[in-house]
């Protein structure tokens, strides 16, 4: 496996890039896997522009962010300094507006109602209403983008049967075993085929990480459960949990 690790993988950016191409080639596995990988991303982009929680079992906005997000496979070009993310968020906020306008007009109830005006919904890009100040909006909006990124990550962990209860009962309680894992999750994650184990299937490569790191299989089973949750942490779109974690990294 040593030699196989040669291949650097870039937080998930090589695999992003190759299935966005595929897409773009009309190649509907590779849409799927982009739409399967990013559905934690689609939907709190729908949440932050709704400013609400969205249930993607009962929610129109679901249903309009996902054809958002294939809109934006379809028309993303690559150019510098704009990201296929960033690019495909502003499409999902403005076929969200576009869809709020509509459901306006036709009299039906608005969930941004409280947050966008009328004379807003009519612009091409609406202002954003700050009832208090912009300092005060940009607090409650870092408080509610951290909630809506805590869900999703629940969401994420619990396709491998981790909980926030377990994180916090296993995860090393001495600075100098935080560092070292810190460095063995980032070395997993420059390797392809453990990182690919660890992100699909929650398995970490242990023959391979005792020679590696020179540590018994029964110390790495104890910390998989840490292992797993920060690999997921820097492989993803987690900013404020990724500054939790290097936080308590140092602490």
């Amino acid at each position: 496996m040593n030699q196989q690790c040669s291949v650097q993988m870039n937080n998930g950016q090589d695999r992003l890039a190759f299935l966005l191409m595929m897409a773009k080639k009309g190649e509907q596995n590779a849409r799927e896997a982009l739409i399967q990988d990013y559905n934690p991303f689609i939907l709190r982009a729908a949440a932050i522009a709704s400013r609400r929680y969205i249930n993607p079992d009962t929610d129109d906005e679901y249903s309009v962010a996902l054809i958002a997000f294939n809109e934006a496979i379809d028309s993303y070009r690559s150019v510098k300094n704009r990201s296929f993310l960033s690019f495909a968020k502003l499409v999902i906020r403005r076929r969200l507006i576009d869809y709020f306008r509509h459901q306006r007009h036709k009299g039906k109830e608005i969930p941004m109602s409280g947050l966008f005006s009328s004379e807003e919904l009519e612009e091409e890009e609406p202002k954003i209403f700050v009832i208090e100040s912009q300092d005060l909006y940009q607090k409650k909006m870092e408080i509610f983008e951290r909630r809506m990124e805590i869900e999703e990550f629940k969401q994420v962990l619990a396709r491998f049967g981790i909980s926030f209860h377990q994180l916090v009962e296993f995860s090393p309680k001495h600075k100098d075993t935080r560092e070292n894992l810190f460095r063995i999750a980032e070395e997993l994650i420059q390797c392809q085929l453990a990182r690919e184990m660890v992100i699909k299937e929650g398995i970490l490569p242990y023959a391979w990480m005792t020679q590696r790191f020179g540590l018994s299989r029964k110390t790495l089973r104890h910390h998989r459960l840490f292992l797993v949750t920060l690999c997921l942490l820097k492989t993803g779109d987690f900013p404020y949990l990724a500054d939790y974690i290097r936080g308590q990294k140092e602490r």
